[in-house]
C-alpha cells in the first residue's frame, strides 16, 4: 500500500485537473504566464470546439497547487512536470506557452528530446523571445514592490485594484518573483534545433517584447517555424483576434496529424 492509499492520506493536487481521460480528441497542453494561474486559459475548451481537448497546467504556489513546494530551478520544475503528464502525451498533443509558459512548454519539450520520448505535434510560443537570450524583466531582484506593481499594473498583468489590499499584493509580488528566478535559472545554449514545428507570437503593442525578436525561435526547429504578430500588448491573450489566432495555430497541427492517420 502506498501513501496515496493509505486511509487519510494527502496527494498533491495534479498540475492537470481533471486529468485527460482516455480516447480524447487530441490535447492542448497551456502553461501560462510568471505569476499566473491556469485559469487564464478558462473559456478556450468552449472555443476550441470538439476538435481538441484543452487542458491548462497549474505550476506549483497557487491556486489548488498553492502549498505544493516550490521547484529550486527550471530544470527541477520540467523533471517534475514530465514524471507528471508523460502518461498523457503518448497521444497527439501541442505545446502552448505564453510568457514564461513558453519558456516552461520549450525547456519540457528538450528535456523529452534528450530522453527519446513523444514529441509534441507543434510547440506554439507567445509573449517570449528567443530562449538562449537572457530573459526579460531582468532587472526586477533590485526593484522595490511598490516600482514592481506599477510595472505590473502598466503591463495588463494585475489590477490595479490591487494596490488598495496590500495582504493581497505581498503574496503575488512574491510568486512573480519566484517565478522569474525560476526563468533565469534555465539555461538554454544553442541545444540542437528539435524536430518540433514551432509557431511564435508576439503582441505588436508589447512594452517587453520586439515584435521582430520572435523570429530567434526558429533557430531551435528543424521542423519549419512561423511568426506572426497579433493585436494587443504582453497580455494579448485577453484580445478575442489574438485569442482565435493562437486557437487555429494549436489546432491545426493536431487536425493534420487526425487526418495523417
Amino acid at each position: 500500500m502506498t501513501a496515496a492509499d493509505s486511509p487519510g492520506a494527502v496527494t498533491s493536487p495534479l498540475a492537470v485537473d481533471p486529468p485527460p481521460a482516455p480516447g480524447t480528441a487530441p490535447r492542448v497542453f497551456c502553461f501560462h504566464h510568471a505569476g499566473g494561474t491556469a485559469s487564464v486559459f478558462t473559456g478556450w475548451q468552449r472555443e476550441a470546439g470538439r476538435a481538441v481537448s484543452v487542458h491548462p497546467v497549474q505550476l506549483p504556489g497557487r491556486e489548488r497547487r498553492l502549498h505544493d513546494e516550490y521547484p529550486d530551478d527550471m530544470a527541477a520544475l520540467v523533471a517534475d512536470l514530465d514524471a507528471e503528464l508523460s502518461p498523457w502525451l503518448e497521444a497527439p498533443h501541442v505545446f502552448y506557452g505564453h510568457s514564461m509558459g513558453a519558456l516552461v512548454a520549450f525547456a519540457l519539450t528538450r528535456h523529452r528530446l534528450s530522453r527519446g520520448a513523444r514529441l509534441p505535434e507543434a510547440l506554439v510560443t507567445g509573449a517570449f523571445g528567443d530562449p538562449a537570450a537572457p530573459p526579460p524583466l531582468e532587472a526586477v531582484p533590485s526593484m522595490s514592490d511598490d516600482d514592481l506593481l506599477d510595472l505590473l499594473i502598466g503591463l495588463g498583468g494585475m489590477s490595479d485594484v490591487v494596490r488598495r489590499y496590500p495582504r493581497w499584493a505581498g503574496p503575488a509580488l512574491a510568486l512573480i518573483r519566484a517565478d522569474l528566478a525560476l526563468c533565469t535559472s534555465f539555461q538554454a545554449g544553442p541545444g540542437v534545433p528539435m524536430p518540433v514545428p514551432l509557431h511564435a507570437f508576439a503582441g505588436a503593442e508589447d512594452p517587453l517584447l520586439d515584435s521582430t525578436s520572435i523570429e530567434a525561435w526558429g533557430a531551435h526547429t528543424s521542423a519549419g517555424f512561423t511568426a506572426e504578430v497579433v493585436p494587443g500588448g504582453h497580455f494579448f491573450l485577453a484580445g478575442p483576434v489574438a485569442r482565435a489566432r493562437v486557437l487555429a495555430a494549436v489546432t491545426a497541427p493536431l487536425t493534420a496529424a487526425a487526418g495523417a492517420r
